[in-house]
Formats: structure tokens, C-alpha cells, sequence
């Protein structure tokens, strides 16, 4: 019965948002992980009557990392792609040479079965769209944003020259990608109001970070990825 909850929300967004065709050759890229959620995505594509293959990620514990050459492939081979991954794929070499070949690539970094079921892939697409577009509209005619609050926040930036846009789970030729779920404001609002009352927690975070900093961020380590990534290059 879950799977069939799952299927619902699924084909609300291939059909509705993302427009599955049945001429279209659908790639869904997942890992073991989201296996489920990419079992649905693929069963509802297939149901629209569009070509249907599954390929499954080894999990690589980051994010940005590259997928195998064998999917790396499909993808450029495909007219869509449903990525419900554990890690994103959106700024891969992978993904930017799939949408370069034509390909559709739609990015659920992270979505769970609730989220599928009960949460931010439940929404009103249509309305989020004219909202996040409004914003937008709003944010490219300003130069300058300022952001206050009650607490004290009083802070001004300039935004002059910037082009806004807005991730609301439609996919978007001037960015490549489609992203979802869309609308993620509120989640993350709320986890800076938890972080900001726990102390404790912000304190680990902040050292954690600076650890971080100090082992993988050195001049010497940097050096190294730099030059490892041009001889990658050059030797494409």
C-alpha cells in the first residue's frame, strides 16, 4: 500500500510538472538508499508509456560525485532524467553534459518517502511557481537588500548586477536542472532557529567546522585537488 502512495505523488509530478511523454526515454538514476522512491518514479514513466530504464548509484558519501561512465552515458542518451539520490548530482560533469546532449535532469537529492507522501513534493506546483516567480521578479528589480529582524539583525548587501531565479520544481533551460522539492525556505528557517537556541549544538558545529578547515583546506591540499583536477582535464 505504501508503494502506491508513492506512485500517486509520483505521477502528479512526471505527468503534471515535469510532462512525461510517451515518445520520451526516461533514465532514473538512483542508489540503494532511495531505491523506492526511484522504483516509483520508474513504474509511473513507464505507466505514461514512455521507454523506461533504472540504473542504480553506488553510494559514494558526498556529494558531487561523479556517476560511473556507464550512466554518465545514458544520461546523455536520455530525453529525462529522475535523479532521487542520496547525494547530488546536479554540479557534475555528467549532469552538465547530459543537458548539453538534451536531457531533462530533474534532482531529488535527498527526498524520502515521506517527503513523497506527505510533504514538500505534496504541493500545489502551479502556485508555488507563480510565488517563487514573484519573488524573483521582486529580487531582480532591487540593488540593495537589507535584512532586519527583532533580534537585532541589521545587515545591507548589494544585489546589483545579480540575476534571480527561482528552484520551483519546473525544469528551467537557463539553469540546465529542475530541483525538488521545491520551496525548501521554511525547513531551513526552521534549522537556523535550532541552531541559534542550541548552544551546545552550535558550538560543536562551529568547531567541527574549523577542524574541517585546518585538514582539508590547507594551501598545500588545495594545491594538490587543483592540480590533480587540470591534469584530469588535459588528459580529456
Amino acid at each position: 500500500m505504501h508503494d502506491l502512495e508513492l506512485i500517486a505523488s509520483a505521477e502528479k509530478l512526471a505527468r503534471d510538472v515535469i510532462q512525461v511523454k510517451k515518445e520520451d526515454k526516461v533514465l532514473v538514476v538512483t542508489d540503494a538508499e532511495k531505491l523506492r522512491v526511484g522504483k516509483a518514479f520508474a513504474m509511473t514513466c513507464r505507466g505514461l508509456g514512455a521507454e523506461t530504464v533504472i540504473a542504480i548509484l553506488p553510494l559514494t558519501g558526498e556529494h558531487g560525485s561523479e556517476p560511473p561512465a556507464t550512466i554518465a552515458a545514458a544520461m546523455k542518451a536520455a530525453d529525462i532524467v529522475f535523479a532521487p539520490t542520496t547525494h547530488a548530482i546536479t554540479h557534475t560533469r555528467a549532469r552538465l553534459e547530459a543537458f548539453a546532449a538534451g536531457a531533462r535532469v530533474i534532482i531529488l537529492r535527498g527526498v524520502t518517502e515521506d517527503m513523497m507522501i506527505k510533504g514538500g513534493m505534496t504541493v500545489d506546483f502551479q502556485q508555488l511557481r507563480a510565488t517563487t516567480q514573484a519573488y524573483a521578479e521582486a529580487l531582480a528589480g532591487a540593488d540593495e537588500i537589507t535584512v532586519t529582524s527583532e533580534e537585532g539583525t541589521d545587515v545591507t548587501f548589494s544585489v546589483a548586477g545579480r540575476k534571480a531565479f527561482s528552484l520551483d520544481g519546473f525544469f528551467h533551460e537557463d539553469y540546465g536542472f529542475a530541483t525538488l522539492p521545491p520551496g525548501e525556505a521554511q525547513p531551513i528557517t526552521d534549522r537556523i532557529v535550532e541552531l541559534y537556541d542550541d548552544r551546545e549544538l552550535h558550538q560543536r558545529m562551529s568547531e567541527n567546522a574549523r577542524e574541517r578547515i585546518r585538514k582539508d583546506f590547507t594551501v598545500e591540499e588545495t594545491g594538490r585537488q587543483t592540480m590533480a583536477l587540470y591534469r584530469e582535464m588535459l588528459a580529456t
